[in-house]
């Protein structure tokens, strides 16, 4: 119940796990957006969204679309995208 991102990830398989603040970046990367959208593919919004790179215990890195990248205290609200290897 504390992990409920991880929980999910790991229910829907081994393939399924969240991304890194690298990885997050090349999400938010306008180029990336466009040609997911055109496959159809839902993008992420201009909110927050955690990734996996923890700082410390008690610190996380989140990425937005309208600020880069920022550090956040793990109790802060934000959204999870979770990606799937192909």
């Amino acid at each position: 119940d504390q992990y409920p991102a991880f929980l999910w990830c790991k229910t829907h398989g081994p393939d399924w796990y969240l991304p890194s603040l690298n990885e997050m970046k090349e999400i938010h990367n306008d180029c990336v957006i466009n040609a997911l959208k055109v496959h159809g593919i839902h993008t992420p919004s201009l909110k927050n969204h955690w990734t996996s790179t923890e700082i410390n215990s008690r610190f996380a890195y989140m990425i937005s679309k309208a600020n880069g990248q920022e550090k956040s205290a793990k109790e802060a609200s934000a959204l999870v995208r979770a990606v799937c290897e192909f």
